[in-house]
């Protein structure tokens, strides 16, 4: 896991990042402090790139990608982010995704098997005794059904039909069905059914599947203010890119829009900062807020007589309204308080504090996790830097694997 934060006004961009990355094995977890996560997209134009989650695309370092792509890109710039963004997919494209097809239904058939597994394997916690595999899976695909309810469709995946998903996977769920879901109660409906929720999810917008969030933040040539494009790449399935942007944490700078602040992967600190509230405290108050009016209704309702007309009309009072006023009165509080006049500091902010703020947002989150009873999942050196339109990309704090001294032939070539 990672803390990422990109901070925007009309000067600049100062993007930050930890270096903790998270290596899970067979045999348990280790933390390195040594990743890097910032990169130039470009030598020569103000454009950078963040990774986060997932440092690889299906086996391969984001990072040796994203380095081929800025040798290959040299010179050559675009009018705005977004056409760097998608000169960078077109990229992936051409190179087949640095991936053949061999490799390709390999990383498919793993992630199917190991997903298959994972969702019989966590019960429900009231679950009762005895419940049958098929029950568990169906509840399952239940539950996540609900949240794909809402989710965009991957416009990438837009062609895939399900008839081609069943014969591209066809290896890969004979082997779930004799392995991992062989119990009696699974019958060949329900096993069709899963073939057919599986389908659904590889092709909505939802970061459940094991993913990387790249970020291009910068300039292009024909911008004035900086903006930021995150998405979500996961995987390549049949020569077929599942990637989308995440809409909702994009940020352009503009006339109407003076500042921005972006928290990615681990953001419940700086939410914390930017909210005044931990996001996950907020929640418990507000289940709290409905549990207290459901008990008390109650009450009210039996002490004014059980079935009298004034009983049932407090029984009818719908808590689920309720809860949602107090989260949007809490919302406008937070909003007017908090969030407001932070975004007015940070709209006037010059790049050096810029910096200083992405760094310190980055380092508490770091700080929380060292002195918590949790695992240290954000650490190491914090990497910073600046993207202006005149500047260009400027680093503030950098960690390097080498001693720049004694690899002068490194910083002669460059540029070259």
């Amino acid at each position: 896991m990672t803390a990422v934060v990109g901070i925007l006004n009309k000067q600049a961009i100062a993007i930050a990042a930890d270096s903790a990355v998270t290596v899970t094995t067979n045999t348990g977890k280790k933390i390195f402090n040594k990743a890097n996560k910032i990169f130039t997209l470009s030598k020569y134009h103000p454009v950078g790139i963040i990774i986060y989650n997932s440092a690889s695309l299906m086996g391969i370092p984001w990072e040796t990608i994203i380095k081929v792509y800025r040798n290959n890109l040299k010179k050559k710039s675009f009018g705005s982010l977004e056409e760097y963004q998608k000169d960078f997919l077109k990229f992936l494209k051409t190179k087949n995704y640095f991936l053949n097809n061999e490799i390709q239904k390999i990383h498919t058939h793993h992630f199917l098997v190991n997903f298959s597994m994972a969702i019989i394997q966590k019960p429900e916690k009231k679950e009762q005794p005895g419940t049958s595999i098929a029950t568990r899976l169906k509840s399952a695909m239940s539950i996540i059904e609900r949240i794909l309810s809402t989710a965009g469709q991957i416009e990438g995946l837009a062609g895939f039909t399900y008839e081609q998903f069943d014969s591209y996977t066809k290896d890969a769920f004979d082997e779930i069905r004799k392995s991992v879901l062989s119990d009696p109660s699974i019958t060949d409906e329900i096993f069709t059914q899963y073939k057919k929720f599986m389908f659904m999810l590889i092709n909505k917008q939802e970061d459940g599947i094991d993913h990387t969030g790249l970020i291009f933040c910068g300039f292009g040539d024909n911008e004035i203010f900086p903006s930021m494009i995150p998405m979500n790449i996961s995987m390549v399935i049949d020569n077929k890119l599942r990637c989308y942007i995440i809409d909702k944490k994009r940020a352009t700078i503009g006339h109407m829009v003076n500042a921005a602040i972006r928290p990615f992967a681990q953001t419940d600190v700086i939410d914390t900062i930017l909210q005044g509230i931990d996001p996950n405290l907020e929640k418990i108050l507000v289940s709290n807020f409905e549990k207290t009016l459901q008990k008390y209704g109650e009450a009210i309702a039996t002490a004014l007589g059980g079935n009298t007309p004034m009983a049932m009309m407090v029984r009818n009072v719908s808590i689920v309204k309720l809860g949602e006023e107090f989260r949007n009165l809490n919302s406008a509080i937070k909003q007017k308080h908090h969030v407001t006049p932070l975004i007015n500091a940070v709209a006037n902010l010059a790049k050096e504090d810029l910096s200083e703020m992405a760094e310190s947002l980055i380092y508490l989150t770091y700080l929380k996790r060292r002195i918590t009873f949790a695992e240290e999942s954000v650490g190491g050196p914090v990497d910073v830097a600046i993207i202006s339109k005149g500047d260009g990309f400027v680093w503030m704090k950098r960690k390097h694997y080498f001693d720049a001294e004694i690899n002068q032939s490194f910083l002669k070539k460059y540029f070259e």
